[in-house]
């Protein structure tokens, strides 16, 4: 939740606290559930059914492969059951994980395999999530809860995947492209096939472009666009997990040089915190709170000269706002 308010913050100006809180949980016009790479999106309320018809499409042959159910440890038909009492449940209720558990447990009559429904990770309420049966509500103290996005969201409406599909391609290729096929299976992450289909659907919509030699495809409406843009300026403080850092292609070294690769992407799938200085990533930083005091530490992958590091500051003092801090800022040069 704290690297999704502070991708927002770096995106909208003016953004205060508790404002994402209140969009989740008083007015509800973000809904927080399990979305492509079987990660944790927010998503607009009003969109939801567009994500959950394209994943529901796309997501089962990936997510119960036979590598996924070995690793599960559990046949196609036990993880079926499961989900199938956990969506049952939720239609009538809104439970915490151990709740839910339990309930599970009496529907099947084996708490041994509804236990499975307790993971910290979630493996076995994903699917019930990409089905569009399940979301998450507000937590109860620590405790994370979870409901039917049909009760949920005000006025959900089902959107058919033949729609859904191309929207979700078109989506991406409007966000990053110039993209590669690559790229998009990389964010969506199902198997070659099915990325290539899903492309497929807007293949009219997309032209050729070479970047630095490579192929890479564009969507067409963008194209005058990117012919008169210059070249990007400015400096951002990216927090972990940032939508730019996950999905902008890695094989370009004006944006990140292939040496310090294992710098950004790191193990266990962690993304770290981004100096952002015209569009290449120019080194990480890190935080800390401590009680009023922001602490960041930044570190470069290269010589910053005074003007950037003066830009770095204002951006380091926009975090520090946010949480109502004083700024300590640190350098690791």
């Amino acid at each position: 939740m704290s690297s999704a308010e502070l991708t927002a913050l770096v995106r909208i100006d003016g953004l205060e606290r508790d404002m994402v809180a209140d969009a989740l949980w008083r007015d509800r016009t973000l809904v927080k559930t399990w979305a492509m790479r079987g990660t944790l999106h927010l998503v607009p309320a009003d969109e939801l059914s567009l994500w959950n018809s394209a994943l529901a499409a796309t997501y089962v042959d990936w997510y119960l492969g036979p590598d996924r159910l070995q690793w599960i440890g559990l046949s196609r038909d036990q993880i079926g059951a499961v989900t199938e009492a956990v969506a049952t449940t939720l239609d009538r209720s809104t439970l915490t994980r151990d709740e839910l558990m339990a309930r599970v447990a009496d529907i099947l009559g084996d708490p041994d395999l509804a236990a499975h429904v307790g993971g910290g990770w979630g493996t076995l309420l994903k699917p019930v999530a990409f089905a569009g049966r399940l979301c998450f509500a507000e937590n109860e103290g620590r405790n994370v809860r979870f409901t039917n996005p049909r009760k949920w969201v005000r006025g959900y409406k089902e959107v058919p995947p033949a729609r859904a599909i191309p929207e979700v391609v078109r989506r991406f290729f409007r966000t990053y492209g110039p993209a590669g096929v690559p790229e998009f299976q990389r964010w969506w992450a199902v198997r070659p096939a099915q990325i290539r289909a899903m492309v497929a659907t807007i293949a009219d919509e997309l032209v050729d472009v070479e970047v630095e030699g490579r192929r890479m495809r564009l969507h067409v409406d963008d194209l005058d666009a990117i012919k008169r843009a210059g070249r990007p300026s400015g400096v951002r403080l990216l927090p972990a997990f940032d939508q730019y850092v996950v999905n902008v292609t890695r094989n370009v070294d004006h944006i990140l040089r292939s040496e310090l690769k294992d710098r950004v992407y790191r193990q266990a799938a962690w993304v770290s915190q981004i100096v952002l200085v015209e569009g290449r990533m120019a080194g990480v930083w890190k935080h800390e709170r401590k009680g009023k005091r922001f602490i960041a530490r930044v570190e470069p992958f290269e010589t910053f000269n005074g003007r950037t590091r003066k830009s770095v500051e204002r951006e380091a003092e926009r975090y520090a706002a946010f949480y109502d801090a004083t700024l300590e800022l640190e350098w690791v040069d």
